[in-house]
């Protein structure tokens, strides 16, 4: 009798520790991407890889690319295994292809195993003729972020002449901000930094994702890109609830281990 009294005690406890263990143990999804882009007079073609670096699978894997005014999406693949990669081809017809250098950006949608939506982004800029030399100087660094974060980009122009500079910044799904478009006058020789306010949707602690800003202009009939990619952390909120949360799980675990060992308690003493 007083085995089964212990088991009654400990099955429970050992319930409401796998709980508080359940999220520790869940397996990550890290989907790394490059591109390949090739151009003709009168065409692209572009060859996307991406791998699951991670330890759990990504479901419903699923790619948007924008490139040349062209957004061209890829079929679905069902499942993409931890260890495993998989290659996308895109080609389309532009009669003609501009001359310059442009950017390219890649979001892959996926889901984890419960059905949870996260994306990734790639950006990367390509020339489409030989011999493009793109003359500005960006510089961006990582940031760390739990409600909100600031991003920040430094344009130098070290060109003989001002430039009309075009600046955006490029965010996954689980991020928005505003006024993510720039338009301004850079001087020959100057430098401006640029700060960008970037607010956390449905991004998840612990996660880490790819931000990308365009920096982009016209000289002589040639277009001009450059691509600064940063990187986002998320982390606790830095508040006090925050900065306590994991106090927090300690006391309601205890209270709930409490209220069981009492309830048994009083179930024993009830029955003599």
């Amino acid at each position: 009798m007083k085995s089964l009294r212990i088991a009654a005690v400990l099955l429970p406890v050992l319930g409401v520790l796998s709980l508080f263990c359940a999220p520790c143990q869940a397996g990550s999804i890290s989907l790394s991407s490059s591109m390949t882009i090739s151009a003709t007079a009168k065409d692209i073609t572009v060859t996307v890889r991406l791998e699951n670096r991670g330890d759990s699978a990504a479901h419903d894997v699923r790619t948007l690319l924008s490139i040349l005014d062209q957004r061209l999406a890829s079929e679905t693949v069902t499942r993409l295994p931890p260890g495993k990669a998989l290659k996308i081809s895109y080609f389309r017809k532009v009669d003609p292809v501009p001359k310059g250098s442009f950017p390219a950006v890649l979001l892959t949608d996926y889901a984890d195993e419960t059905g949870a939506a996260f994306s990734a982004l790639h950006v990367a800029a390509f020339d489409t003729k030989p011999g493009i030399r793109t003359n500005l100087v960006t510089q961006t660094a990582p940031a760390e972020i739990a409600k909100s974060a600031k991003l920040r980009l430094t344009v130098e122009n070290p060109g003989d002449r001002a430039r009309d500079i075009r600046v955006r910044l490029i965010l996954p799904r689980e991020f928005t901000g505003k006024d993510r478009n720039r338009v301004f006058l850079l001087d020959s020789g100057e430098q401006r930094g640029l700060d960008f306010t970037v607010e956390n949707r449905s991004a998840l602690e612990g996660a880490a994702y790819s931000a990308a800003f365009m920096a982009e202009y016209d000289e002589d009939y040639v277009h001009h890109t450059v691509v600064a990619e940063s990187r986002l952390t998320v982390v606790p909120e830095r508040g006090l609830l925050g900065r306590l949360r994991p106090l927090w799980w300690a006391v309601l675990g205890l209270c709930v281990l409490g209220f069981i060992i009492a309830l048994l308690r009083r179930k024993g003493l009830s029955t003599y």
